[in-house]
């Protein structure tokens, strides 16, 4: 019974980009490359070493109070569009899990961590837990009018597609892709 649900929204997802503003267009496609050479370097274990930066004890001082406690974090760098971006990736030790928050990213620039800007995934720390073995999908709400590449990259590294609630509208993250699949009424 709960499958329904998501098969119903799946038969959905064909019109990715006939509805979506053109304003969302290009953030999200800047999310799904974001995420692709993220995924690149977390799945070649290219990982960055964050006592390179000239400002690595600021980094640490910032992150200490907004981290989760339960999880470990390992730092990657991407280039894209012209920008260097550090993220830090969530990890839990315990298990394969399909961790939503916290992840964080923020600017590298000659080799400082902008300590002042730094984004994260969510406002809290969410595992969603191990996906079943019959799970068909798996779903999140999320505060952001779209998903972000951390969506992504959890969906991808999970082999698991990931229906994103938002105000604006019901996404399906699958395959390295955001598709639409709902715009809600107010949106």
């Amino acid at each position: 019974m709960r499958i329904l649900p998501l098969t119903v929204l799946a038969c959905f997802s064909n019109f990715i980009w006939a509805d979506t503003p053109d304003n969302y267009q290009q953030e999200i496609q800047e999310v799904e490359a974001h995420a692709k050479l993220l995924l690149e370097k977390i799945k070649s274990k290219d990982k960055y070493e964050l006592e390179a930066l000239n400002n690595y004890r600021e980094l640490e001082n910032s992150l200490s109070a907004i981290e989760c406690p339960n999880y470990s974090y390992t730092a990657y760098t991407i280039e894209h569009g012209g920008e260097s971006l550090l993220y830090l990736v969530a990890a839990n030790s315990i298990s394969r899990s399909v961790i939503i928050g916290r992840h964080f990213v923020t600017k590298i620039d000659g080799g400082v961590a902008d300590t002042l800007n730094i984004a994260s995934s969510t406002n809290g720390c969410i595992d969603l837990g191990e996906p079943k073995e019959d799970a068909a999908a798996m779903y999140v709400t999320s505060l952001d009018p779209y998903p972000n590449e951390f969506h992504v990259v959890q969906s991808q590294l999970n082999t698991i597609p990931l229906y994103v609630g938002t105000s604006y509208a019901t996404w399906l993250v699958s395959d390295g892709r955001v598709s639409l699949v709902k715009l809600h009424k107010d949106a």
